[in-house]
């Protein structure tokens, strides 16, 4: 499957002119490089590719070379055949506009070159092929890749699919190409891609993008918890406040469940405590009088702050103390309880009465 288009126009620049001009010197080269022959083409690579054993100290770089290093910038522009040459190029028409866009002309192009120079960096230390040469812009688009999918991941991408047109998300077309990635570093090593690059390269472009990006251009509410170094203190002392807020909502709401499960793993009550439970929900309620309610449930049942039940009838359904069935036991022996008779020195003596104050004759009006 090849990208070929999105639906998703620029809103901050007129023209992508960094797309357009390493477009122009990809295709330039590689034009060159057939013009002039295989020869002077595989000296390109030998003195511009990336050797992961220059990296490595496998391998001395070649005599009057200054800075090897400088190969991590010249392989990105070389590339090995017509079809590697339009894959790239046909990516990167399609998402470079939009990740210029958003990160303006100069952050652009330092965006894409340090995205090719992590991608290389990463097939070097993980690759294990200290003697393979590296080319190719696939790196540098990985990255681009990493930051349209962190702004845009919905834009509708215009693939060619056996010679036939068809649209996707573009987060549909980026978690397809993710996994070739991956199953091509977990299949059998029969591949000349870079596959350890391109990985390297949607890494650094992940981290990259939120950094490099204009203020005012907002990534897509998925991955707006990357979006850090552009807050306010303001917005960051909101995002902390609901932080907190859903925290306290999820521990609520694990304590809503656990007391429901308890609640479900209760016994249920007897035929008896649930004739009880009903009778007094119908007190409450005004349903039943409370000459009814102590007829038929003991007298004194509603004078203890709760509803008890006397020895005759059984225990109570919630539980009552066993203070309060002593006493049943004693009022039906004819005794009284031990709590009703008070001694006399218990009793509080009564409140002097306050005189009201009377306005003085003097002041009395007639």
């Amino acid at each position: 499957m090849l990208p070929i288009g999105d639906n998703n126009p620029t809103k901050h620049i007129i023209k992508p002119y960094v797309t357009y001009g390493l477009m122009i010197a990809c295709i330039g080269i590689y034009v060159l490089e057939i013009a002039l022959g295989t020869r002077f083409s595989q000296q390109n690579i030998y003195n511009f590719a990336v050797y992961p054993a220059l990296f490595t100290n496998q391998a001395t770089a070649p005599v009057g070379e200054v800075f090897p290093y400088l190969r991590l910038v010249s392989y990105q522009f070389l590339h090995g055949d017509f079809w590697h040459l339009a894959g790239n190029m046909l990516a990167l028409w399609v998402v470079g506009d939009n990740v210029e866009d958003a990160l303006g002309h100069t952050r652009y192009l330092a965006f894409y070159l340090l995205g090719g120079i992590v991608a290389a960096l990463g097939q070097v230390y993980f690759a294990g092929a200290p003697f393979t040469p590296m080319i190719g812009a696939s790196g540098s688009i990985s990255a681009l890749f990493a930051a349209y999918l962190m702004m845009h991941p919905f834009a509708r991408f215009i693939l060619l699919f056996f010679f036939f047109p068809i649209t996707v998300p573009a987060i549909a077309f980026f978690g397809i190409w993710f996994a070739q990635q991956i199953f091509g570093l977990i299949g059998p090593a029969t591949s000349n891609i870079a596959f350890w690059a391109h990985l390297g390269g949607f890494a650094a472009g992940f981290i990259l993008a939120p950094l490099m990006k204009y203020r005012n251009v907002p990534l897509d509410p998925m991955f707006a918890w990357a979006d850090f170094w552009h807050r306010t203190p303001t917005q960051r002392r909101w995002q902390q406040q609901r932080r907190r807020a859903n925290k306290a909502a999820r521990i609520a709401e694990r304590a809503n469940n656990v007391h429901r499960l308890n609640t479900a793993k209760r016994a249920p009550l007897s035929p008896e405590d649930a004739d009880f439970k009903a009778d007094f929900r119908a007190y409450l309620d005004s349903l039943m009088s409370r000459q009814e309610f102590e007829a038929k449930w003991g007298d004194g049942s509603l004078t203890q702050g709760r509803p008890t039940r006397t020895a005759s009838s059984g225990p109570h359904p919630w539980g009552a103390p066993e203070a309060q069935a002593d006493q049943a036991e004693k009022a039906e022996g004819g005794q009284e309880p031990e709590d009703s008779q008070e001694p006399e020195d218990s009793q509080e003596p009564a409140k002097p009465h306050r005189r009201r104050s009377v306005m003085p004759s003097s002041r009395r009006k007639d």
